[in-house]
């Protein structure tokens, strides 16, 4: 018997503002809502895509729960008719304030939005937000590796302020004032929460180059005297 249950997909965004970007002591920037939906029509599309190709008819209905702490993102959903919004209303208007934020019920909430983000098909998000790094890090635990389920429009997972994974460059990068790269070579910087990191490929010259034209890498060890040596440049 044919089971007609249907696996309906759903993709989450998770969009963190105000007092990442009003704090001294935060280093997010700005993001419109535009740029997170580009990544959600993106997946959307190449989820049709493969609809098609195993011969699916069904059209799928655009379905997205959008946990944000700006209550004014949901007039922007207005603008996108072809989505169905889906979300917590009242826990926006919570969190945009932090003295309701601040609150054991705060508290509550956002662990619940935590818990529904994880279960997801994919999440756009800023992983310079700790709500975003624990839906990533709720994900793992419920695939055997969910690295390709999230997409951070500024920092990738892992430690900030030190040196972060050996990057090796996927595409070449030209630009004045950047650190130039060709497919292959070698890099390693530190994590500045815009989509740059700040590195060397020389161990000499520092300069920024964009996190989305590499990709981390493991270091290449070498045996010397008896002693592992890490091989960077």
């Amino acid at each position: 018997m044919t089971s007609m249950l249907q696996f309906v997909p759903i993709l989450r965004l998770h969009i963190r503002r105000y007092d990442k970007l009003t704090s001294d002591q935060e280093y997010a920037d700005f993001h419109s809502f535009s740029k997170y939906m580009k990544h959600v029509e993106d997946w959307y599309g190449k989820y049709e895509m493969r609809q098609v190709m195993e011969g699916s008819r069904n059209k799928v209905k655009r379905r997205v729960y959008l946990a944000t702490d700006d209550p004014g993102i949901w007039n922007e959903t207005l603008n996108y008719e072809e989505y169905e919004f889906i979300g917590q209303r009242k826990f926006t208007d919570r969190a945009s304030d932090e003295k309701t934020r601040d609150t054991p019920a705060g508290l509550f909430q956002i662990a619940n939005e935590i818990n529904i983000l994880s279960m997801c098909n994919f999440i756009v998000c800023t992983l310079s937000s700790e709500v975003g790094t624990l839906a990533y890090e709720y994900m793992q635990t419920l695939h055997l590796n969910a690295a390709d389920k999230v997409l951070s429009l500024d920092a990738e997972y892992g430690p900030t302020g030190v040196p972060v994974d050996l990057h090796q460059a996927i595409y070449s990068h030209n630009v004045e004032g950047e650190l130039s790269l060709q497919p292959g070579m070698l890099a390693t910087g530190y994590q500045q929460w815009n989509g740059y990191f700040y590195g060397t490929n020389n161990g000499i010259n520092w300069q920024l180059y964009p996190s989305y034209k590499v990709q981390a890498t493991l270091p290449v060890f070498a045996v010397k005297n008896g002693e592992f040596n890490v091989d960077i440049f």
